[in-house]
């Protein structure tokens, strides 16, 4: 099986350091989207809002993201709808920023019938809930001119409803699939090296690593923004790369770009692009 792995636009720190050091522009509202390639005929997109108010060193951030895809667990490959709402509160301390998150959604496992690998089929249907809290630090260091380093570390706790299958001997269904929780935390260290280019726009590469005790429970990772990772269950652990890119179009209006990769994800790897653009007002 394949695996959901998405990166985020921007590292943790710049951003929250941008926002919280903007005072003629304490607010910032977003777009983004996203897809992610989990195989060779399966994917999930995604799209989210946010926005976020900054009072000097602290900033409130709101959001919304709607996730559309497939569930790979185990056998059953079906759509699921996912609907999360996010509120984080961040304060920066000189280089370094400090966050604690939370998040709480709803699933909706689609009415329709489903073909398991084994050849027999299931209906699937059903609603379900999500939530996750967490915390992270990160900081931003000048290396040289137009040059900048900025690592992160977080953890995240996170409880998920899942649609699984109940198989007998054989991997033959024996009963309609229950809608089961899924709970399990995960931690991710990385880095993003960035250049400026001009006044407004910059190009960055990012590294991380990412560990899991219940791949199955994974909403967050690589350091900002709810992601969902689909997994199989159990432990596992990852490396993340990539490259980000946010294109300055004004003072007050800034495109945001991601292309990553993963290395390591038992199952497969993933493929996932994203862009958003920001307003900052």
């Amino acid at each position: 099986m394949t695996r959901i792995c998405l990166l985020v636009l921007l590292a943790a720190a710049p951003a929250s350091a941008q926002e919280g050091a903007a005072q003629p522009r304490p607010w910032t509202a977003g777009v983004n989207g996203g897809v992610t390639r989990l195989g060779p005929d399966l994917s999930q997109s995604f799209g989210g809002v946010t926005l976020a108010r900054s009072f000097g060193a602290n900033t409130i951030r709101i959001g919304a993201t709607l996730f559309s895809g497939g569930d790979q667990f185990r056998q059953l490959r079906t759509t699921t709808r996912t609907s999360l709402f996010n509120l984080s509160y961040s304060r920066q301390i000189g280089v370094v920023t400090l966050e604690a998150h939370g998040a709480l959604g709803s699933r909706s496992f689609r009415d329709q019938a489903v073909r398991l690998r084994s050849g027999n089929t299931v209906t699937v249907g059903g609603d379900g809930d999500i939530s996750s809290f967490g915390a992270s630090i990160g900081a931003s260091f000048a290396l040289a001119e137009r040059w900048s380093l900025s690592p992160y570390a977080f953890v995240d706790r996170s409880r998920i409803d899942v649609a699984r299958p109940v198989l007998g001997p054989g991997g033959r269904p024996v009963a309609e699939p229950l809608v089961q929780r899924q709970s399990g935390t995960t931690g991710s260290l990385g880095l993003t090296l960035d250049r400026a280019i001009g006044p407004r726009s910059s190009l960055g590469l990012l590294a991380a690593f990412t560990a899991t005790s219940n791949s199955a429970a994974v909403t967050r990772f690589s350091g900002t923004g709810q992601r969902l990772l689909e997994g199989v269950g159990g432990s596992d652990g990852w490396l993340e790369f990539g490259a980000v890119g946010t294109v300055g179009l004004s003072d007050g209006l800034a495109i945001d770009l991601s292309l990553v990769s993963t290395l390591g994800v038992a199952g497969g790897e993933t493929l996932s692009g994203s862009a958003g653009i920001r307003a900052m007002f």
